[in-house]
């Protein structure tokens, strides 16, 4: 198997395409986007979501490339909406989110990312990351930033901060992207993409799976 430098990144949100950047280019990877009209499937894990996407995007494309996405898992809803986060929120938005857990005490929440990569060889290789957090009780008054990858971060507040995501600035937005972008799907990529100039290189423990497409 063998990996060009220059890598695409099938996606229309352009704080994906900031975090790849981040965690690619400083190893020599080229990265190149495409933003294309893909059905979006209906189904119970971000992993098989994920997937469906990057094989509509392969047999468009004709060539590697990767697809990310991301399920919002809410505990006190049992885990919902998960891999729906994307049709719940463009319905009810942040603020719908927010009336759906009034008045509970348990406001942990998780984003869990799936990102597959098919290869030049048409192998499709399946990884994982996730990161935790809590809600907060109310949106930030703030403007969404440019990088946001959704609404959802003007009401995720990351473990170890009081802060949601979107308000995070200057050193202490710093330190926490630097902190949660090394153990970003992103990177956990990246990092592997890297380490296939060595043969001998192991897969990463959270590589979810290799598997034939077909």
């Amino acid at each position: 198997m063998t990996h060009d430098k220059k890598i695409t990144i099938v996606t229309g949100n352009p704080g994906k395409i900031v975090s790849f950047r981040r965690c690619l280019e400083p190893l020599g990877f080229d990265i190149h986007h495409e933003n294309l009209e893909l059905i979006e499937p209906q189904l119970d894990r971000i992993e098989d979501v994920a997937l469906s996407k990057a094989r509509q995007a392969h047999d468009i494309l004709k060539k590697p490339l990767v697809v990310e996405d991301t399920g919002f898992y809410i505990d006190a809803l049992g885990g919902f909406p998960g891999p729906y986060n994307k049709y719940v929120v463009d319905k009810i938005g942040v603020d719908g989110y927010l009336r759906l857990i009034d008045g509970e005490t348990n406001r942990a929440c998780r984003f869990f990312s799936a990102l597959v990569y098919i290869d030049d060889a048409g192998v499709e290789h399946v990884f994982t990351s996730e990161t935790k957090g809590r809600l907060a009780k109310e949106p930030d008054g703030l403007p969404l930033r440019s990088d946001a990858k959704s609404d959802l971060w003007k009401i995720y507040i990351p473990d170890g901060s009081d802060k949601t995501l979107n308000e995070l600035g200057g050193e202490e937005r710093k330190r926490f992207f630097k902190a949660s972008e090394d153990k970003s799907v992103a990177a956990i990529f990246a990092k592997w993409l890297d380490e296939q100039k060595t043969p001998a290189a192991p897969a990463p423990a959270n590589k979810a799976r290799v598997t034939p497409k077909g």
